[in-house]
């Protein structure tokens, strides 16, 4: 063989692996997680449900476990009935509810059965527009992904 022959197939295969080895790290960033379209799915249709003053639709996006908990402020409720509950009390027609919008939401897998979800939530209603921010813990169920902790904060005045 000549030595430009030799020399042709060596940078090949310098190029070759070297391709092989940045495949790899070529990403622009994390993986997402196998199910975060189904998981950004439950989010929506939570959203579509509030907005349309369906609180029982809205909370089909929790799993039905006494272990459910939602924190918000200085309280915690626990159980999915006491969670629906509280929404009930605290949200008791259209007006109340005005129009909810989530955005920059973030999904975490923790692994192939659980997610962590970040995200802000504004609330559009008549004289009042709060917002602030959420992290759910999201856990695959027989039913699909639900949510099993919530964690509610307001942003200040």
């Amino acid at each position: 063989m000549n030595r430009k022959g030799d020399f042709s197939r060596g940078i090949s295969a310098v190029f070759l692996a070297v391709v092989v080895m940045l495949s790899g790290c070529s990403r622009s960033g994390p993986r997402s997680h196998p199910d975060e379209a189904e998981i950004r799915a439950v989010l929506q249709d939570q959203v579509a449900a509030w907005n349309r003053a369906d609180l029982a639709a809205f909370m089909e996006g929790y799993a039905r476990q006494n272990t459910t908990r939602f924190a918000s402020g200085d309280t915690v409720v626990q159980g999915w009935q006491p969670v629906f509950d509280r929404y009930r009390k605290r949200y008791t027609n259209a007006a109340t509810m005005g129009h909810l919008v989530f955005f920059d939401v973030k999904v975490d897998p923790i692994s192939a059965e659980a997610a962590l979800v970040h995200g802000h939530w504004r609330l559009e209603r008549s004289g009042s527009a709060p917002t602030g921010v959420f992290t759910l813990l999201f856990r695959l169920f027989p039913e699909g992904w639900r949510i099993v902790h919530d964690h509610t904060s307001q942003a200040g005045p």
